[in-house]
This record gives structure tokens, C-alpha cells and sequence, in this order.
């Protein structure tokens, strides 16, 4: 299985982030609990900080499975087949 997060940087996956947020209201802690399993993650990615492979894998996909119908999906931000 290829990992999906390699294709994905963190500014990436935070513009991911910030337009799902924008969209549905959720909140940060909410958001982060959702996508990568915890409330710290996005975050700390946020102030700067990192994640492993594995985690911002997690997120990448889980907003590809979860993507709001009608929003659009960021222009340069790839997107696998789900």
C-alpha cells in the first residue's frame, strides 16, 4: 500500500484542514480528534511543530473519505481515488 501523506506536505494538509473547518464549523480539538486521532495534531502542526508519516497519513486520507459534498477540493493539494 502506498503511503498518501509522502505526496502531501504539512502546509498541504493544514489547507485541508482550515477549508474543512471553514465549511462544517467544526472545531479545532473536534477536528483533529477526527483526522489524526487525537486533539494536538493539527495543532501543533499549526505552531509549527510535527507529526510522523504515519499520522498525516491518516489525516490526508481521512479528509479524502470525509470531504464536505460541494466544497471544493484545494487547488494544489493532491487527491487520491478514494
Amino acid at each position: 500500500m502506498r503511503i498518501f501523506a509522502a505526496m502531501m506536505t504539512v502546509d498541504q494538509l493544514l489547507l485541508l484542514a482550515r477549508d474543512y473547518q471553514w465549511a462544517t464549523k467544526i472545531g479545532l480539538i473536534d477536528l483533529s480528534l477526527r483526522c489524526c486521532g487525537n486533539e494536538k495534531t493539527i495543532g501543533r502542526l499549526r505552531n509549527g511543530l510535527g507529526a510522523n508519516t504515519k499520522t498525516i497519513d491518516r489525516a490526508a486520507r481521512w479528509f479524502v473519505a470525509n470531504w464536505p459534498d460541494g466544497v471544493p477540493w484545494p487547488d494544489g493539494v493532491p487527491h487520491p481515488a478514494k
